[in-house]
C-alpha cells in the first residue's frame, strides 16, 4: 500500500506542476483558473482489483495533499467508473470535462480505454494520464495530450536475462495475450532482454483476448508445437 501511495502521489504532483512531457499544457490549464478550485478527474475500472487499488491510492494521495501541501487551491477529485468498457470510459471523460471542468484526467488502465479517450484530450486540451502498460511510443506524437504515466517495465526486464541465463535456456517460447491489433501484443523489452543472453526465440504464440480457457489449439497452434510444449519448463511473467 505504501508503494502505491507514493506512486499515486508522484502522479498527482504531475497534475499540479508543469511538465515538459505535456508540452506545458497542464501548466497553461492551471494558470487560467488560479482563483478557482482545481478540478481533477479519474476514470478507473471498479470491477477489477487493479482499479480498486488505484481508487484507494488516489484517495490517499488527495488526503496527503490536503494534510501537508501548502496550496492556495486544493484539488477536488472526481472519479468515474469505466467498468472496463472503452465506450463508457469515453463517456466518463466527456462528463468530467464538460460538467466537472476537469483540468487533467488520470486512469485508463488498458490501451483500449486510453486510445478511445486520447482524441478527446486533444480536442479539449486536457491532459490524459494513462496507467496502461502497453501504450506505444508513437502515441504521444499522434495525441500530444496523452501521457503514459505507467511505471517503466525496464527494471522488471532486467530480471529476465538473469533467470534465463541461470537455467542455461537456449530456446524460449513466448505465449502472450493478443489484446488489440493497434498495438503489438508482446513487449519489445521482453524480446530485447532475451536476446541479451543469446537465447533463441523459438515461437511467438498469441492468445486471443476472448479466449476463456488455455487451449493453444483454439488459436490455431500447430499440434506438434502443442505436444512439444508439454516437455518445456515454464516461466510466467505478468505485466499487469
Amino acid at each position: 500500500m505504501f508503494t502505491s501511495h507514493c506512486f499515486s502521489m508522484i502522479l498527482f504532483l504531475l497534475l499540479l506542476c508543469s511538465s515538459s512531457r505535456m508540452s506545458n499544457a497542464l501548466n497553461d490549464a492551471l494558470k487560467k483558473q488560479q482563483s478557482d478550485m482545481l478540478s481533477l478527474g479519474a476514470v478507473v475500472d471498479y470491477t477489477s482489483l487493479a482499479g480498486k487499488k488505484e481508487k484507494v491510492a488516489m484517495d490517499l494521495a488527495i488526503e496527503d495533499i490536503y494534510a501537508h501541501a501548502n496550496h492556495q487551491n486544493f484539488p477536488t477529485l472526481h472519479v468515474e467508473n469505466s467498468r472496463g468498457d472503452p465506450f463508457r470510459a469515453a463517456s466518463s471523460v466527456k462528463t468530467l470535462i464538460e460538467k466537472q471542468h476537469a483540468k487533467a484526467i488520470i486512469g485508463f488502465g488498458t490501451w483500449q480505454e486510453a486510445v478511445f479517450v486520447a482524441q478527446l484530450g486533444n480536442e479539449s486540451k486536457v491532459p490524459i494520464l494513462s496507467l496502461a502498460n502497453e501504450v506505444p511510443q508513437w502515441a504521444s506524437c499522434h495525441w500530444p495530450f496523452l501521457v503514459n504515466a505507467a511505471r517503466s517495465q525496464n527494471a522488471q526486464m532486467k530480471a529476465l536475462p538473469a533467470i534465463i541465463q541461470s537455467w542455461k535456456w537456449r530456446k524460449v517460447n513466448i505465449i502472450y495475450e493478443d489484446m488489440n491489433p493497434a498495438v503489438t501484443g508482446i513487449s519489445p523489452e521482453i524480446i530485447a532482454a532475451i536476446q541479451e543472453v543469446d537465447a533463441e526465440i523459438n515461437d511467438l504464440l498469441p492468445l486471443s483476448f476472448s479466449s476463456t480457457s488455455f487451449s493453444l489449439k483454439k488459436v490455431g497452434a500447430p499440434e506438434k508445437w502443442v505436444v512439444q510444449s508439454f516437455h518445456c519448463s515454464y516461466f510466467h511473467y505478468l505485466s499487469h
